[in-house]
């Protein structure tokens, strides 16, 4: 897979799935464990972060 998930799974027409989902959530979270993905850090510029996003945009368009 070259796509993102989230992009692979927006677009159905690439793997033509019906998309289900669960109402209660299959895993909770419990302990002292923390995400890290709040805590991310991007390093790019803003020229850099742009022409990846257009990039993407235009290679998932088609």
């Amino acid at each position: 897979m070259v796509l993102p998930v989230d992009v692979f799974i927006r677009n159905t027409y690439l793997h033509q799935q019906a998309i289900y989902g669960l109402d209660s959530a299959p895993v909770k979270p419990g302990g002292d464990k923390h995400s890290t993905i709040g805590c991310r850090k991007q390093k790019n510029d803003a020229a850099t972060s742009k022409n990846e996003k257009i990039n993407t945009r235009l290679y998932s368009s088609f």
